[in-house]
Formats: structure tokens, C-alpha cells, sequence
């Protein structure tokens, strides 16, 4: 589940950062759509939405944010008298342990849920939608349209089969399907005029694989559901498909023949519209898109072309993924409970009173003596062992072992008392200058519920290795 989860913190960096672009693109949508061609606008929705769907960033040392998740549980510091190491540990470890969904593994499950399913309903009601078609509707054997079909295959250069189909109550032609598309007419009748602007409209969709560019729009505002600029991004990319198409079918076409081309999709417009599936082309888009397709049609200024623009979007989009960072921050529920740690638990401070030791020099009586190096590479052996050997976590546990360990891999399997907090670690002040082979016994004094005030022992034998310390031995005192 962790690994799930920083996928997800590198899709919401991802997500910031490509939105920043979708908004200033949103936002300068009437400039770029007079000054460029809709092709070029199309391409840079492409781009962010693959760059959407690679959860992957680079970061550098800049922007770096911080997302706080709170984490239920208490924690235990008790300073004991003896000599040692007092240890601040989270008391519910091993009850959390158990408990497997905390706050991170919740908001994956349903990040991670809701994109599944919203992928899952798109690509089965478009799969049922072209069986229903392929069932009910009728393959076009006409002539007329067939030899249409023909020529204009012959003129865009499409080498594969294409199937024709009328289909009842239909609201305008479309494209349906992935990589067997299928081409879809309502069962009205065309002249050939309008004949030949649908069909071409159609065949320049089916060349440009534009319903696997659907999916491509649907799975990135699947993924990004919790960012609505993505959906934004996927409806205006839907709009600049067709305008682009639009461009395609029109391209060195005189003024009449333009005008000819919006006649034909006005015709649509009188007919009865219905929402469609999302996984397809749309010849009519509604009242509101169809008007930006005639504007885009009989507009006689020409535009410019967006090679400089693709690269440039790009690279901004890169550049603010690479400032962008997301780091992970536990919030404790306890007030005053700060625990500053590397595998949940706290060490303090660095040093410690050996018993019977003496003062020397200009040291102070009861003043603490360092750590030695080793010893405090010993702290992160032996506090994250004891948490996993009550937390019955063997698999954390088997890290620390020594190879030549024996037996069976033995946890804390008291039912009638339960672990509240690990006070002190004691042995470390016996560690000097330390040669591989040599071993120490280190005791980590835990206190438990159902024992009073009474405490026990988790008792280590460790040993220097090449690779670092090693448990050699390890059993529970009471």
C-alpha cells in the first residue's frame, strides 16, 4: 500500500503542476483560438494529458510542499532513574500495526478506487453502446455511399477497412471503438453534398485515431479526478478536436465551399440531440460548440502555426513539475506530543550517564557522557527491533537478525498485557571503540499494562558485523 501511496503524492505534483499550465491555457483560450490553428491547440492538450497520465517527476531543491496527515496515536515519554537511553515511542505501534488502513492507506484506497471505476463504466457502456449498434443497426450497402466512401479513403490515404452503419435514432454521425472503429451514420436521408462532408469528417477522426485520443482525455481526468481543471482540460480538448477536424476538412476549400461545409452541420443542429457516449466522435456537439465550429470555419483571417508553442507548453510543464515537490507529514492527535523520527520513534538526547561513573575534568557531576558512534548506529538496530517484536511484525523484525541466526522467529504473544511504552535502552555507555566479531547485550526496559508499575526486559546480545550491527540473541525478562 505505501508504494500505492507515493504514486499518489507524485500524481497530485504532477497534477498541481500541469494544472498551473491547463489554467494559463484555459485563460488565453480566445487569443490562441484567433492567432493559432486549432491543430497545434489539440497537440498541446496531447502532450499534458500523456504527461498527466506518467506519474513521474524530477524534483529540484525549490517549491517543496508539505501535506500534513493526521495520525491517530499516543504517545508515552517516561524518564526513569536508572542509567540508559530514555526512548519516546508511539504507544498504539503495535495496535496500529493490526489496524492496517490508517489515514494515507484510506485516501489511496479511494483515490485509487474512484479512478478504476470511472475508467471500468466509460469503457463498458462504449463497448455495450457499439454492441448494441453492431446488433440492431444496418451495414450501408448503397452505392452511392460506398463509392463516396471510396474516393475519399483514396484522397486521406486510408488503407484499412472501414464499415459503414445506420443506426435508428442516432442523433448525428460518429466514430465508435478503439482499434476497430466503427463509423456510424443516423438513418436519415443526405444529399451528396452532406454525404460527402460527413463521411470526410468522420474518415479524418478515424485517421487520426482520435477515439483512442478520447480515452487517452478520459483516463487522465479519470486519474486527476479530484482536480476539476483536468476536467476542464478534457472539454476543451473534446472542442478543439472538432474544430482541428473541422480545419482538415475544409483546407483549401473557397468561402462557398466553407459555407457549404456549416450548412451541412447545421442540419444536425434541427435534428434531436443526445448525449453520447464519451468514447466517441460527435459530428454535433451542441449549440455552444457548433457555434465556435462556424466562427472557426468562415473565419477569414489566417492563422498562425504553433511550432514554437507545443515545445514551449511542454517545457513549462516540465520546468514547474521539477519545482513542484510533495513531502508527507504526520500530524500527532496528542497535543505537545512532537516526535521527530525516522521509523516512528524518537531517541533523546545523544548521550548518556554510565552508573558509577565519574566526573572529569571540567565535567560536572551527573553531567552526560557522548555516545560513541557505534552506539548510536546501535539506536536505530535495537528501537525499531523491540516495536516490531511486540508489534509481531517478523518481517521487520528478520532485518535485524544475524545470519547465523537460529529457530524460529519468536514475538511478544502476551494476550492479558499490552505494551504502553519503551522507557530506556541500557547497555550503550558500555560501547567504545568497537572491531568486527565484538558483541554487547543491550536491554530495552519496556513497561506494560497488567503489570502494575512493574517493568520488563527485552534483553539483545548484538554483534559488529561487515554489513553493520546484527541481533545475534534476543529474549524477553520479567
Amino acid at each position: 500500500m505505501e508504494w500505492l501511496f507515493h504514486i499518489l503524492l507524485t500524481v497530485i505534483e504532477v497534477s498541481i503542476s500541469t494544472g498551473v499550465v491547463i489554467l494559463i491555457l484555459l485563460l488565453t483560450a480566445p487569443f490562441f483560438r484567433k492567432s493559432y490553428a486549432s491543430k497545434w491547440r489539440y497537440y498541446i492538450w496531447i502532450g499534458l494529458a500523456v504527461r498527466l497520465m506518467i506519474p513521474v517527476n524530477f524534483s529540484l531543491p525549490a517549491i517543496r510542499m508539505e501535506i500534513a496527515v493526521p495520525v491517530a496515536q499516543a504517545v508515552t515519554a517516561t524518564e526513569t532513574a536508572g542509567d540508559g537511553i530514555p526512548v519516546m515511542l508511539p504507544t498504539g505501534q503495535s495496535e496500529q500495526r493490526g489496524s492496517w488502513f490508517l489515514v494515507p492507506d484510506i485516501v489511496t484506497v479511494i483515490w485509487f478506487t474512484v479512478f478504476v471505476c470511472i475508467v471500468a463504466v466509460h469503457i463498458y457502456s462504449s463497448l455495450h453502446y457499439k454492441r448494441r449498434i453492431m446488433k440492431n443497426g444496418t451495414y450501408v450497402e448503397e452505392e452511392p455511399v460506398l463509392r463516396q466512401l471510396s474516393v475519399l479513403k483514396r484522397e486521406l490515404k486510408i488503407n484499412r477497412k472501414i464499415t459503414v452503419t445506420t443506426y435508428c435514432g442516432l442523433a448525428s454521425p460518429m466514430v465508435i471503438g478503439f482499434f476497430s472503429p466503427l463509423l456510424v451514420i443516423p438513418d436519415n436521408v443526405y444529399s451528396e453534398q452532406e454525404l460527402f462532408y460527413i463521411l470526410k469528417h468522420e474518415l479524418i477522426h478515424m485517421k487520426r485515431h482520435d477515439t483512442l485520443i478520447q480515452f487517452l482525455f478520459m483516463a487522465a481526468k479519470a486519474l486527476h479526478w479530484f482536480n476539476p481543471l483536468i476536467a476542464l482540460m478534457q472539454k476543451a480538448a473534446v472542442v478543439d478536436m472538432e474544430l482541428s477536424c473541422d480545419e482538415e476538412v475544409i483546407k483549401g476549400n473557397s468561402y462557398g465551399e466553407r459555407k457549404a461545409y456549416t450548412e451541412t452541420l447545421l442540419s444536425t443542429v434541427n435534428k434531436q440531440y443526445k448525449r453520447t457516449n464519451l468514447l466517441t466522435t460527435q459530428f454535433y456537439g451542441g449549440k455552444g460548440v457548433m457555434k465556435k465550429r462556424f466562427q472557426n470555419i468562415l473565419a477569414q483571417s489566417k492563422r498562425r502555426k504553433g511550432f514554437f508553442l507545443l515545445p514551449t507548453v511542454i517545457c513549462m510543464t516540465l520546468v514547474l513539475g521539477m519545482l513542484m515537490g510533495c513531502a508527507v507529514t504526520e500530524t500527532e492527535t496528542l497535543e505537545d506530543a512532537e516526535i521527530q523520527t525516522e521509523r516512528g520513534r524518537e531517541v533523546a538526547p545523544k548521550e548518556v550517564v554510565s552508573e558509577g561513573s565519574q566526573p572529569e575534568g571540567n565535567q560536572k557531576p551527573g553531567e552526560r557522557l557522548p555516545l560513541s558512534e557505534d552506539a548510536m548506529e546501535l539506536i536505530d538496530v535495537a528501537v525499531p527491533f523491540s516495536t516490531a517484536y511486540f508489534a509481531g511484525d517478523k518481517e521487520e523484525m528478520r532485518k535485524y537478525l544475524a545470519d547465523s541466526f537460529e529457530g524460529d522467529i519468536d514475538v511478544y504473544s502476551d494476550a492479558d498485557t499490552q505494551l504502553t511504552g519503551m522507557t530506556a535502552l541500557k547497555g550503550l555507555e558500555d560501547i567504545g571503540e568497537v572491531k568486527i566479531g565484538d558483541t554487547y547485550t543491550l536491554s530495552m526496559d519496556c513497561q506494560m499494562t497488567g503489570m502494575g508499575e512493574g517493568f520488563c526486559y527485552l534483553t539483545m546480545e548484538v554483534e559488529k558485523q561487515e554489513d553493520g550491527w546484527k541481533i545475534v540473541f534476543y529474549g524477553m525478562e520479567r
